[in-house]
């Protein structure tokens, strides 16, 4: 959105009509209440759409590589947030929702190199209760190219964590950095 500085004028000319060649200054509205329409009510308008429409995401990486087995935490290595304040990697590998968010639109693709043929569990969890889930199997000494937990929308509190598990045999997954990351957006 490319803003305008709005300014307020300054009155050259008094509002008039002229009847039979004489002017007549006409009487100025009186106002109460309300809102005022000038530059600085214009521009804080302004302000207020540029802020409420600023996309707030963090996308996670995961580890390269991680031991698991029954149900445990993948763990984050990074993330790149449009705004730290509201979403930051926790030192325990997951994203922290700070600063009034309410609601967070979460979604996952995960690419892993697995030598095991036992299906696994992949779960998006808000701090210890899972809000989706997606399954993965593959065969003997294969690459799954992709496992996908389409976006949902999801309530959260302030503080609250977002953490990716897997649940399966205990295996080392080893994931492909290219294609395997968590997405939490602000709604």
């Amino acid at each position: 959105m490319e803003k305008i500085n709005f300014q307020n004028a300054t009155l050259k000319t008094q509002a008039h009509v002229i009847i039979n060649g004489q002017t007549y200054n006409v009487v100025d509205s009186l106002y109460t209440g309300g809102t005022n329409l000038d530059a600085n009510t214009l521009n804080q308008f302004q302000t207020n759409i540029e802020n409420a429409t600023k996309r707030i995401v963090a996308t996670g990486t995961f580890k390269i590589s991680q031991t698991v087995g029954q149900l445990t935490k993948f763990q984050l290595g990074a993330i790149t947030s449009t705004d730290e304040n509201k979403l930051a990697l926790t030192t325990d590998g997951g994203i922290i929702c700070r600063g009034g968010v309410s609601k967070v639109l979460v979604s996952c693709n995960i690419g892993l190199s697995t030598n095991k043929t036992t299906p696994k569990n992949v779960y998006i969890y808000i701090n210890n209760n899972p809000v989706a889930r997606a399954i993965m199997i593959t065969g003997q000494n294969s690459i799954q190219p992709s496992l996908v937990i389409s976006p949902k929308l999801v309530d959260i509190k302030e503080n609250d964590v977002i953490y990716v598990y897997i649940e399966g045999e205990e295996e080392t997954f080893n994931a492909n950095s290219n294609i395997s990351y968590i997405t939490v957006e602000a709604i």
